[in-house]
């Protein structure tokens, strides 16, 4: 993931992955046949933790405590230091991963979540605000140079303005 997040998915090799592992590019290919297979693995763990606010999120009802309680369940997740690497890693190789079927398996889920935050409603403001509250997170797991602050000022920001994006406070 390291490599990924620095040298960008395209740059890296399987050599170069082999090298920083310390082991032979035989070995990184008994594990994995391809980038992508490796790429894959690392974002099964973000998939399962999507997946299973999904699955909660649906057998609740759709009120707004139930919204707040789907942030508070995804700000968790993307403030968990190995996610928000994943995070990184994603937003400088957007293109690269959108090509990929771990990008649309990432997009799909993301989906599910803006479904459970708009409640059923299909507005396009309810929609936009689902979307946004979503974005909120996932920029806080981001290093924003220009905002000199913790990595948990930034997350318990970004938890609030979410929170209001799909209440409608504030």
């Amino acid at each position: 993931m390291g490599l990924f997040a620095k040298q960008g998915y395209e740059k890296t090799s399987l050599q170069a992955i082999a090298d920083r592992l310390d082991v032979t590019k035989a070995a990184v290919y008994y594990h994995f046949r391809t980038k992508e297979a490796i790429l894959e693995s690392i974002v099964a763990d973000l998939n399962r933790f999507l997946d299973e606010l999904i699955a909660w999120g649906r057998d609740q009802p759709p009120t707004d405590d139930t919204r707040r309680e789907v942030l508070n369940r995804l700000a968790a997740i993307v403030s968990d230091d190995r996610m928000r690497e994943l995070m990184r890693l994603s937003q400088n190789n957007s293109t690269a991963i959108s090509d990929l079927n771990v990008g649309a398996e990432m997009a799909e889920r993301i989906a599910g979540v803006t479904r459970l935050l708009a409640g059923g409603k299909s507005d396009v403001e309810t929609q936009m605000r689902a979307q946004l509250a979503i974005g909120a997170l996932l920029m806080s797991s981001l290093t924003l140079p220009h905002l000199d602050v913790s990595d948990q000022e930034r997350a318990t920001a970004a938890l609030t303005i979410a929170t209001e994006l799909i209440t409608g406070a504030g």
